[in-house]
């Protein structure tokens, strides 16, 4: 309750000329199109996790990607165009996408490597980085987000999970275009 009602949501729409109306409290069926699609999102980013068997510290990760990919799905209630479609004009390129959650070898990028030294390290994909054509990835050992252009995707591949990896999750670190340390 009170997703909507925030003062700058409020003051955006009467920006925009909107006329913004409410539904009653704890009455979700007064407003079918906005729950079918927040129930959308929720279900393919549930299933992303469980395809991949993400921990849960992961759901903002798959539902931000689970954003971007419906958006870029057609759908039978627009004529079987896409929701990017619509907005851009154009139709989505979606030769860049991969599956989430899977093994990313990422490019180490340190200067001065040895000749012996590993050129990748595994981490996993979690989004795709917006702006941009680069790739959000998380390195479990670090607990450390990265992101990188330079990935090879190894699509059927998955992390095996310790189990307390679930239990404390501590926030991402997001590292910015800093080269990855071999």
């Amino acid at each position: 309750v009170g997703e909507f009602t925030a003062t700058d949501f409020i003051d955006y729409f009467a920006h925009l000329g909107v006329r913004h109306e409410l539904t009653t409290p704890y009455t979700p069926q007064q407003n079918g199109v906005m729950e079918h699609s927040n129930q959308t999102v929720v279900g393919t980013a549930r299933s992303m996790l469980k395809a991949k068997s993400l921990p849960g510290v992961f759901w903002g990760e798959a539902m931000v990607t689970a954003v971007y990919l419906l958006n870029r799905s057609s759908c039978k209630a627009i004529g079987g165009r896409t929701p990017y479609e619509l907005w851009t004009g154009s139709t989505p390129v979606v030769y860049h996408l991969h599956t989430f959650g899977c093994v990313a070898h990422v490019k180490v990028t340190t200067p001065n490597q040895k000749k012996l030294d590993d050129r990748s390290r595994r981490m996993i994909f979690v989004e795709y980085e917006p702006g941009s054509k680069a790739y959000r990835v998380y390195d479990p050992m670090t607990w450390r987000v990265h992101i990188s252009r330079d990935i090879i995707f190894d699509k059927a591949a998955q992390w095996a999970w310790p189990a307390e990896h679930d239990v404390d999750p501590s926030d991402f670190v997001i590292e910015e275009t800093e080269p990855l340390e071999p």
